[in-house]
Formats: structure tokens, sequence, C-alpha cells
């Protein structure tokens, strides 16, 4: 299965009146003042708990557990909302990339704290988001580059908060925690960074 079908899922329950939200929000809003939609999650149940016991399980040999289960926030909530809230609807994830002036860079000049997005293998659908959390040791295995077929490096290590009501977890750029498919992956940053016209 891949990692967006799952992850999609944990959206569609939240948008079908789950259990998953309380009846509040978070004022959010991007650096030129439009307002992002958010929910705070509860705390975790057994339920939530013992889900992400199996997977780390299943994933225990391709991840690191930075932080327990948890359906406070997902991955969007990890990276702009200090994890404290859902930021459910990803077109606003892309609004953010905008309007914080982020700027998308090539994987070679990926740097810590820089993002990794994850979308459909078209490139179409934006559906999970993680930070470089480090840069492994060892040599790189080679996968094929999300944008010109070219190898790539996947001794990046990516910082993930696994849906909404998984922990979070360390893992290879590309991951069989992520799904059992290849994903479309877009490297962004915050830095100022020169493109290729200019001098």
């Amino acid at each position: 299965m891949l990692f967006g079908l799952y992850f999609m899922s944990e959206f569609d329950k939240i948008r079908q009146g789950g259990k998953l939200l309380r009846e509040n929000t978070i004022a959010l809003q991007t650096k030129r003042g439009s307002d992002i939609h958010t929910e705070v999650g509860t705390l975790s149940t057994p339920q939530t708990v013992n889900q992400f016991e199996r997977f780390k399980k299943k994933h225990g040999n391709v991840i690191e557990v930075r932080k327990e289960a948890t359906s406070e926030y997902n991955c969007a909530g990890m990276v702009w909302a200090s994890r404290r809230c859902i930021l459910i609807d990803s077109k606003s994830w892309e609004q953010i990339l905008i309007e914080d002036g982020f700027t998308e860079i090539q994987e070679q000049s990926a740097e810590l704290d820089d993002l990794v997005l994850y979308y459909w293998e078209d490139g179409d659908k934006l559906v999970h988001i993680g930070k470089v959390i480090r840069f492994a040791d060892s040599p790189a295995t080679i996968a094929t580059n999300s944008t010109d077929g070219a190898p790539s490096r996947t001794s990046i290590k990516v910082l993930s908060k696994i849906g909404c009501e998984n922990g979070e977890v360390i893992h290879d750029l590309i991951s069989p925690c992520l799904g059992e498919e290849p994903t479309y992956v877009k490297f962004y940053t915050d830095r100022h960074v020169k493109q290729p016209s200019q001098r």
C-alpha cells in the first residue's frame, strides 16, 4: 500500500466526523497574513498506541522512533505549527510554501531543516511532509530522482510524523515505512538560495 493511501485515509476520517478531533482550533497564518485552517487532535488512545506498536514491529529495522504515538498533530502540524495541531488540507500546505517564501531546490542542495515533500508518483497530489534531520555516514543507496531520473542519494535522513495517529520517526528519504511503492519527492528551503540565472 502506498504511504499516501494510508495517510489520506486519516484525512478522510477527520472529514467524516471521526473522534480524532477536539472542538477547537489554533490560529495559524502565513507570513502574508492568510488564515490556515487547523484542528486540534486528541491525546493518544489505547487503539492508537497499539497501532503504532504494530508499525514499529513492521518497520523497526528502517526507522528510529523520536516520539511515541499521538493524535494531537500531523506531519504538517509538526513542521509548521510546533506540534500543536493538524493542518488538514494539503492545499494549505502549498499555500504556506508560497506565502512563507519557500524555494524548491535540488536534492543535492538540501541542508539540515530543509523540507521534504512527498507526492503521488505523478507529482500531482501532495500527501506528506518531513524535515531533513541528518545525513547518514554510510554510502548512499541509489534510487530514482524525483525530477530528472538521475541517481538519488538516500543518505538523507528525514524526520516524519507518520499519519495523524502514529508517532514521529527518522527514516531514509525513500523508506518502506512510507509505503511499498516509489514516492515522488521534492525539496524546499526557506534559506536564500541562488537561482541558476543569478550571478
